[in-house]
């Protein structure tokens, strides 16, 4: 370690930000480089920098990363590149082979991918968010001062019209903080599940009549297999699942269509499914509608609005249950939507139970 410390020794004042790992973070060069301005770096433009060590048996090297600004490195930055530091310990330590060193230099890059995507979804959902709550909050504060300036002149009618769009644009602005919620736990790790039995005809029927009421410009159908009307899973999350799903529909819909709601059982699986007759998916696009921020091209008469963020909470989801989703779908002939959630064995035996019972 002595050529490390001799490299990065300074002369004069010096600030040190040290981690536990005791990788060093070094900010504000001019304050303890040897000869300020006639370094390399702040010829560069190099204000501040991060340097970790890389070493198998002894010192091999150092990772220096440098930018312009003279603000501390965030915590994410500096976790980022001790992970890298480590990829590149274990590289030097070990004789490798060339196939080896491929993998674990592909290890490596997936490990940068992963956290470029976090930090893009977070910048994106910063972004869609900003229209996404301005909007309905100005129609919210619209109608409202409608009501508080001229409530007394509006007649029943009008005044049951006004109530009703601005229940509608409050109901959007809390489905789209809801999906803004489970996005930020989804991408935190912090997703947790709280399984219990569910009444699935019940809440069907519930979010049935909610988008009835956004919209009465579709007719939607609800059938469920006798012996599962009742599942195990994770209440909130599962209503999620079928608000996405059902609401995914009614974008890509045309008005006046039908939207068919089912529930079946398939080998200890519950069989969640939303089957559109709007324009369908093409297959291009088949393999991009779970990533977040994608939407579908709207067909005729159909305008899609949202975050694009629906079918990507649907699958994390499903996938949190320990499930999976398929989709069915033919370009101009609609989507059908099928989620499967894995059902506990007892459940099992109970609705076979219930199933015999019905049909003895």
């Amino acid at each position: 370690m002595d050529a490390f410390e001799e490299l990065l020794e300074p002369r004069g004042p010096l600030m040190l930000a040290l981690s536990q790992t005791g990788k060093v973070v070094r900010n504000n060069l001019n304050t303890f480089l040897r000869n300020p301005g006639e370094d390399g770096l702040t010829l560069r433009g190099i204000r501040s920098y991060m340097a970790v060590s890389i070493q198998g048996e002894d010192l091999k090297g150092v990772l220096l990363l440098g930018n312009t600004r003279g603000a501390a490195f965030a915590e994410r930055e500096v976790a980022l590149l001790e992970k890298v530091a480590e990829v590149l310990d274990s590289l030097v330590a070990l004789p490798l082979d060339q196939e080896s060193m491929r993998g674990r230099i592909r290890v490596l890059e997936e490990m940068c991918r992963a956290q470029e995507e976090k930090v893009r979804i977070k910048t994106d959902l910063i972004n869609m968010a900003s229209h996404e709550v301005r909007h309905p909050l100005t129609l919210i504060m619209g109608f409202s001062e409608v009501l508080r300036d001229y409530g007394d002149l509006l007649n029943a009618r009008e005044s049951v019209e006004v109530v009703g769009k601005l229940h509608k644009a409050a109901d959007r602005l809390r489905r789209s903080v809801v999906n803004m919620m489970e996005v930020s736990r989804l991408e935190s790790g912090k997703l947790a599940l709280s399984v219990e039995e569910v009444d699935l005809v019940g809440m069907i029927s519930g979010l049935i009549d909610e988008l009835k009421a956004r919209s009465s410009e579709y007719v939607m159908d609800m059938e469920v297999e006798p012996g599962v009307e009742r599942i195990y899973a994770d209440p909130d999350k599962l209503e999620v699942i079928l608000f996405n799903l059902m609401d995914n529909a009614a974008k890509y819909s045309p008005p006046g269509s039908r939207i068919d709601v089912f529930v079946k059982r398939s080998r200890g699986e519950i069989l969640l499914g939303v089957k559109d007759h709007g324009q369908g998916i093409s297959e291009e696009n088949l393999n991009l509608i779970f990533q977040p921020f994608r939407q579908g091209e709207g067909g005729k008469g159909v305008s899609a609005k949202g975050m694009g963020l629906g079918l990507y909470i649907v699958n994390r989801l499903v996938e949190a249950h320990g499930g999976r989703i398929e989709v069915r779908s033919e370009h101009g002939k609609g989507s059908t939507f099928i989620a499967r959630i894995p059902q506990p064995e007892s459940a099992k035996e109970n609705q076979d139970s219930e199933s015999d019972a019905l049909q003895a």
